[in-house]
């Protein structure tokens, strides 16, 4: 077995250690080193309960990156908001289009949103209807 020479402290005093000890600690170094990688990635997101703005905001920059299950998620929290908004009616329809199963569905948000829009229609207001 190869031994290999490491510093033991800034103090210039040497240890010699096992090969196979540098390649398990490596190998456990590695492994931490990914572990907090991944559960950085994994962190789950959730809606804010009663936040209208900011589900809005979200589900929008999820629609922009192709995530339309999410996006559904926080533009039906935003609908539990305020419901009477014809953009948030449109954003759950168009949402619901877009998913594999649920395209009936979808009908009757855009009925409703239709009904509320304006001439001038802008994707990401927040307060989009008729007055």
């Amino acid at each position: 077995m190869k031994a290999v020479i490491l510093p033991l402290n800034p103090f210039g005093s040497w240890r010699q250690i096992p090969s196979c000890e540098v390649n398990m600690s490596r190998y456990w170094f590695s492994i931490i080193v990914l572990a907090l990688f991944l559960s950085t990635d994994c962190v789950a997101q959730e809606p804010t309960p009663g936040d209208y703005n900011n589900n809005f905001v979200e589900g929008n920059k999820l629609i922009e990156e192709g995530n339309w299950p999410m996006a559904l998620v926080y533009f039906k929290e935003a609908y539990k908001t305020d419901s009477s908004v014809a953009n948030i009616n449109f954003k759950v329809g168009q949402s619901l289009l877009n998913s594999a199963s649920h395209k009936k569905e979808s009908l009757k948000y855009l009925r409703r949103a239709a009904k509320n829009v304006t001439r001038n229609y802008d994707p990401y207001a927040f307060q989009e209807k008729k007055l």
